[in-house]
Order: structure tokens, then sequence, then C-alpha cells
């Protein structure tokens, strides 16, 4: 009997405490309402906050993430493909020109070490890169001379040190002194290496030359490219941009396109 009793009385506190939250949600919303308006079902209320279907017509090609220019863009691209692809069709497929034996063998290939002169070692292997230089401009102790004689030197290193092939330096027009010499730099910037004798700190520079080097080099040898840049005082910044993804390409450095 006990039992009996405890688990009816609380059922019963459970029933007065559903009838007393249903009688302020009643007067709650009664006040919110007022009394001169009124009073909606929930299902009305849900249903008319619902968004309307839009059914209006959609004009096709124009999607709101492209502009004028990149419809032209890709309409062009378009045509150049089907123009190419009606001269591919006419002329047929082309001829390989791969010469499978001149290829090395498997061994050869797997096991071939750089012995650091690009003029000696064999051809194949190495990827294309292209680094951006920006020596420092210091009228004072360097001039053209000295700014030639140190791109001869690095020309020298990546033939001979690092095996590298086609090595080619140019010195670079500003893109935004009118066409000047002489490029204007962003922020201040100090030299690469350690502290020149003589001072305590580095000196800021804002202005540089900037050379462009293009070039064959094997993977590894970057490693060591970068190492001798950090290490030269007359070098403020650096960048370096590799080329290569794939080596069946023509131009690659490849045994087959010889």
């Amino acid at each position: 009997m006990p039992r009996r009793r405890a688990v009816l009385g609380l059922s019963l506190s459970i029933v007065g405490l559903a009838l007393l939250s249903a009688s302020l949600f009643s007067s709650s919303s009664s006040f919110a309402t007022g009394p001169g308006s009124v009073t909606r079902q929930r299902g009305e209320a849900v249903a008319m906050r619902a968004k309307r279907l839009d059914t209006t017509p959609r004009k096709e090609g124009l999607s709101p993430f492209y502009s004028t220019l990149d419809r032209e863009r890709l309409a062009r691209k378009r045509r150049e493909s089907r123009e190419e692809m009606r001269e591919r069709k006419k002329v047929g497929l082309p001829q390989s020109t791969l010469n499978y034996e001149m290829l090395p063998s498997v061994e050869d290939i797997y096991s071939r070490e750089f012995s650091g002169n690009g003029t000696s070692d064999p051809i194949g292997g190495r990827k294309r890169y292209t680094i951006h230089v920006l020596y420092k401009h210091d009228p004072a102790k360097s001039g053209p001379a000295a700014l030639k004689k140190n791109m001869l030197e690095y020309i020298s290193f990546f033939k001979y040190r690092m095996s590298c092939r086609s090595v080619e330096a140019r010195a670079q027009l500003s893109p935004h002194d009118l066409r000047s010499a002489v490029t204007t730099l962003e922020y201040p910037m100090k030299e690469y290496g350690e502290v020149p004798k003589g001072q305590k700190i580095k000196k800021e520079f804002q202005k540089a030359i900037w050379v462009k080097f293009d070039f064959y080099a094997p993977p590894n040898a970057i490693d060591y490219i970068k190492t001798r840049i950090y290490k030269d005082n007359a070098i403020l910044r650096h960048m370096v941009l590799g080329h290569t993804r794939e080596f069946h390409y023509l131009g690659e450095d490849n045994e087959l396109h010889l």
C-alpha cells in the first residue's frame, strides 16, 4: 500500500505541473497578443512564416558568381578548344618521337648520382626552377661591377657544384618605378648572413636590384642553394619557384626527349 500511494502521489504532481504550465502559456499568449487581437493556432502561425516558392523563370547561363569578362573568357576558351579539335581531326594523330633505344637501364636510373659538374653528368632527373633574388642597392660599396661578379659566381656555383643545366641570369626592371633598374621596396629590409665586421646591427635598405635565375637542377640541390643564399650579405630576399610537375612533357630533362 505505501508504494502504491507514493506512485499515485507522483502521478498527481506531474498532472498538476502540466496544468500549471498550460495555464501560464495561455495567459502569456493572451498578454502578448492583447485583448483586441485574434489568437491563432500554432499550425497557422508556422504556415504563415513559411517562405513562398519562387516560380519566376531564371535566365540560363547568367550565374551571379561570374562577371561578363569571365563569361567572355570561358566562351573564348571553349571556341579555341573546338577549333583545336577540328585541326587535330584534319591532321590526324601525332607520331611519337620518343626514342626508347637511348633510354638507360632501370638500375642506372635508380642508382644515379650527380657529381656536381653539370657539363659531365648525364641528362635526366633535373627539374626546372626559377629563383627571384633582391640584391641590396648600396652605391657606396657595391655597384654594377660587384653585382655582375656576384651573379657570375652563382652561375658557376650552379653549373660546377650543383650539377645544374641551362643556367640563365637576367636583371629585371622595376615593375612600379617607371621601369627603372632599381626597385623600391614596400618596407625596409635587412641583408642576409651574419652581421658585417665593425657593425653591431644590420643596416636597412629601401631599394634593391631584382635578378632572376632560370635553370635545371636536381631536387636536392635546392637546399644547398638556399643555404648559400642565406649566408650572402649582398641579398635581401629571394623566392624559389618550381615548374616541373611530370617528366613526360616536352622540355623537361628526360632522356626520352633527346
